[in-house]
């Protein structure tokens, strides 16, 4: 048996052999949506089938609802922006730090409610045109909601969560990528 020289070992950096494998590249965001895709998929067809009256009417109205609440929302959101900017120097001055930290903790509830039904909104706007965009944006927004009530122990607003997840997952086939 020969043994090869050294010099037969030696390859410089340019000339690396290729043994047919392909390089791996890093994972973009269309591999993660595709995946999310593929996860969605496979918990939607091991569900039972919902009733296609129920899923026709979501289908139809859903999209209407966020966007009405999400604008009610926005407005809402806003408003209670406009009330506490207002009412803000009046808990610093009789509450102190306490009625500042009253005050902080109140206007960043408002910035995330008013983000929250922004996305609502969209999201609805979006599942209107069928696009899979909008689906998952509401379906995000579920999640949030979802884990804010378990946190919360909100046990009502989990079982209506999960009731309105799970016909959602089941309209997942209406919407389309684009």
């Amino acid at each position: 048996m020969d043994q090869p020289t050294s010099s037969q070992n030696v390859h410089p950096h340019g000339d690396q052999p290729t043994s047919g494998v392909p390089t791996r590249t890093q994972p973009t965001w269309n591999d993660s949506v595709s995946q999310m895709d593929a996860y969605a998929e496979k918990l939607r067809v091991q569900l039972p089938a919902a009733p296609p009256g129920l899923a026709d009417g979501y289908v139809k109205f859903a999209p209407w609802v966020y966007i009405v609440l999400g604008a009610l929302g926005i407005l809402f959101s806003l408003g209670g922006l406009l009330f506490s900017a207002v009412l803000g120097p009046i808990f610093l001055l009789f509450g102190g730090v306490a009625g500042a930290s009253l005050t902080g903790a109140l206007i960043l509830v408002l910035i995330v409610s008013l983000l929250s039904n922004v996305l609502e909104l969209v999201g609805g706007y979006m599942m209107l045109q069928r696009k899979a965009t909008g689906w998952w944006i509401i379906a995000v927004g579920m999640a949030i909601t979802l884990l804010n009530s378990l946190f919360g122990r909100s046990f009502l607003v989990i079982i209506v969560v999960l009731l309105l997840a799970y016909i959602h997952l089941q309209v997942k086939p209406n919407y389309r990528e684009t």
